[in-house]
């Protein structure tokens, strides 16, 4: 990976991760709550120490072409609906090598809500989306695309998601050139536009600021 690409995404990585930290711990309704239920599933959220060292872990992975499942979400802030309706969006980050036998960055995006059952009892439930880079030239899918989620590593269920559903179709095309790309679009999921919007005009990283602005262009955000 490019250095000036790997810099750009370990910085939007912290941006997103230390905002979504701080975020949690100012909500006044249940997703205060969400660390205790989601530990309770066997899904782990990033700590405050493990958010610190995420931009590191990540380039000691790319570095080190190394596999890794999505173990340890961390959470992001949302704006619009998902916001108001009271859901909790995360990310989480997977190295996995493609058909050519090159590792790719992907990203997983899990919205968290807690539904109402009856008049007294609330339940968990999620969905997600899997954003994934091109699979190489022995997969169908060797381009930029998402998918619907259900498991959030090898063997574990995401915790309230709907589990009849695929995973593996349908395979809905993105417009993206790398992993900045990929990783801007699942913010966009995730977060909403206004997060693009502000990430425009951020001081975090240059290059994130020129891709987020041309992003925003071309969503006809502007």
């Amino acid at each position: 990976m490019d250095e000036t690409i790997q810099k750009a995404i370990t910085a939007l990585l912290g941006d997103a991760a230390e905002k979504g930290y701080r975020w949690l711990n100012s909500t006044g309704d249940w997703r205060k709550e969400l660390v205790g239920k989601l530990r309770n599933e066997q899904f782990a959220l990033m700590s405050t120490t493990q958010i610190k060292g995420l931009p590191q872990g990540f380039i000691k992975k790319i570095a080190g072409n190394e596999e890794s499942a999505p173990q340890h979400f961390f959470v992001v802030q949302p704006f619009g609906p998902a916001n108001s309706e009271k859901w909790a969006p995360t990310i989480g980050i997977e190295h996995r090598k493609n058909f050519d036998n090159v590792v790719q960055v992907c990203f997983y995006v899990a919205f968290f809500g807690n539904q109402p059952t009856n008049m007294q009892t609330y339940k968990l439930t999620s969905f997600g989306h899997r954003f994934d880079a091109p699979e190489g030239k022995k997969s169908v899918h060797n381009y930029y695309h998402v998918q619907p989620l259900k498991k959030f590593k090898a063997g574990y269920n995401l915790p309230g998601a709907f589990q009849i559903h695929p995973d593996t179709f349908p395979t809905i095309p993105i417009e993206a050139n790398d992993t900045l790309d990929l990783l801007l679009h699942t913010l966009h999921v995730a977060c909403g536009a206004k997060y693009i919007e502000q990430l425009a005009t951020t001081k975090i990283n240059k290059v994130v600021a020129e891709r987020a602005a041309g992003l925003h262009k071309k969503l006809n955000l502007a």
